[in-house]
């Protein structure tokens, strides 16, 4: 009997291993193949990297804590408007340089700055990342250096993503609020701005939050494209979605990171939802409907605490990169704030929020 066990056990085995070679192997394989980005991703990013300013642009920088950030300066022969543009999350206003051409040839000069990455930084602590973004987007939305050159051109400030995030967080400190009203006559536009995250938001999507949350304190040292359910969500938005392949970053952040980005966001939105007053600075908040990092209803709802107007975009999360529609859109409005900026004296900065906007969320 034990000899028949044995022969019965090996044979098992052997159809186990078997099965496993011929379905489960493939199956994993095909599994991986699917959520794996395709090279030509994978290239895209990779040449964000080796980007080079155009060559009429002018190089420079402002300091921050003895580190020096970056600022590209282009431009237009003869201003009308002065955009200070600050982009999002490990990304580069180099992948801007056909719009930043496109609002040179319509009279808009253009300023812009970035985020400095973790590696820029030499840090690997998320907090001590976002602190210092804060405060270089302070210093780059509030330094008096905006409002000093060509102080006869009115000015519109600009922010994508996380920056979008910071430069609202801003307006929320008294004193960053008078120096932006000040520099930006013409208003602040934030575009597909990051308060939470797409599909994952506390107020919004509970459940989903929930589920974010936990698998990102499981994996705050890794990449959002480094886990299962990162690339799940990428290759869902790409094959299902159609989401366009177009990016400003060459990587993603870190979960710990995006959980330090939420953080912020819950300041800001705390601080808004308890103050008995809004800004007057103008602010506009273009808002990509099929956002798939930023979540568009936080930020409809964040633009309505602060008596801001609100555009939708039947957009992903790049607007501009997405179609030449689009960066019309935002160039035209760019123009527009411009135009519309209030020549008064300034003397007023904040107004009583309206009663009837107790605002409800969904």
């Amino acid at each position: 009997m034990l000899g028949l066990s044995n022969s019965i056990a090996g044979t098992t085995q052997a159809v186990t291993s078997a099965f496993a070679s011929a379905v489960i192997k493939p199956a994993v394989n095909k599994t991986h193949k699917l959520l794996t980005a395709p090279p030509a991703i994978i290239q895209a990013k990779e040449a964000i990297k080796t980007l080079e300013p155009l060559p009429h642009w002018d190089m420079d920088h402002y300091t921050v804590q003895g580190i020096d950030v970056p600022r590209i300066i282009s431009e237009a022969k003869d201003p009308v408007v002065e955009f200070h543009f600050c982009t999002g999350f490990n990304s580069t206003p180099l992948v801007y340089a056909p719009h930043f051409e496109l609002m040179n040839k319509l009279g808009i000069s253009v300023f812009a700055s970035k985020l400095l990455q973790a590696e820029e930084l030499g840090t690997d602590d998320p907090e001590e990342l976002i602190n210092f973004q804060l405060a270089s987007t302070r210093d780059f939305f509030t330094s008096d250096r905006v409002r000093e050159h060509n102080k006869d051109i009115p000015k519109v400030g600009g922010a994508h993503s996380a920056a979008g995030g910071y430069a609202t967080h801003h307006t929320t400190e008294f004193n960053a609020l008078v120096a932006m009203t000040h520099n930006f006559r013409g208003g602040m536009l934030y575009i597909a701005p990051f308060f939470d995250t797409a599909n994952g938001s506390k107020r919004f999507y509970p459940k989903g939050h929930k589920i974010f949350t936990t698998v990102a304190n499981w994996n705050k040292t890794s990449l959002t494209s480094d886990t299962i359910i990162g690339k799940g969500h990428s290759t869902f938005q790409r094959k299902i979605k159609k989401e366009p392949q177009v990016f400003s970053a060459d990587k993603e952040p870190t979960y710990g990171e995006i959980l330090a980005l939420t953080n912020i966001g819950d300041i800001t939105i705390d601080r808004l939802e308890n103050s008995e007053t809004q800004p007057l600075l103008r602010q506009r908040f273009a808002l990509p409907t099929k956002d798939s990092a930023s979540c568009s209803k936080t930020g409809g709802y964040v633009a309505d605490l602060s008596g801001a107007e609100k555009t939708g975009y039947d957009a992903h999360h790049n607007p501009q990169l997405e179609t030449q529609e689009n960066a019309d859109r935002v160039t035209a409005r760019i123009a527009k704030m411009g135009h519309n900026a209030s020549s008064a004296s300034i003397t007023e900065y904040t107004k009583p929020k309206p009663v009837e906007s107790a605002l409800k969320i969904g």
